[in-house]
């Protein structure tokens, strides 16, 4: 803009009336903005509530995942020495001697007892 064109724009500006009707609308698109800046604050501040919300529920999340990931690791663990323990004998060779003993000496007894 030049130098000439300002001056004439803040001429015609000054008409009173035309400076009122500017002002009303100006003054109506400031209320706008206010209204929609309040509407986007109690936005802002509900988003804010849902996302610290959301935070702690995934932290309660990770928590119990990681308590499970944990029962599943102790069960894997005692699965695992169970398989170990079925494929294998379950008796040592002391606890074999000692159970054929005992097993002998009750069969001796159902025997007398016949």
């Amino acid at each position: 803009m030049d130098y000439q064109q300002t001056n004439t724009e803040i001429k015609v500006a000054l008409d009173p009336k035309e400076l009122e009707v500017e002002i009303n609308n100006l003054w109506d698109k400031i209320k706008r903005a206010s209204e929609l800046i309040f509407l986007l604050r109690e936005e802002n501040q509900q988003l804010k509530e849902q996302n610290s919300s959301l935070v702690q529920k995934l932290e309660e999340l990770k928590e119990k995942l990681t308590a499970k990931e944990q029962e599943i690791s102790k069960i894997k663990a005692e699965y695992a020495r169970v398989m170990n323990t079925a494929a294998g004998d379950i008796f040592t060779p002391q606890e074999k001697e000692a159970l054929r003993k005992r097993i002998n000496e009750l069969i001796a007894k159902v025997n007398s007892h016949l």
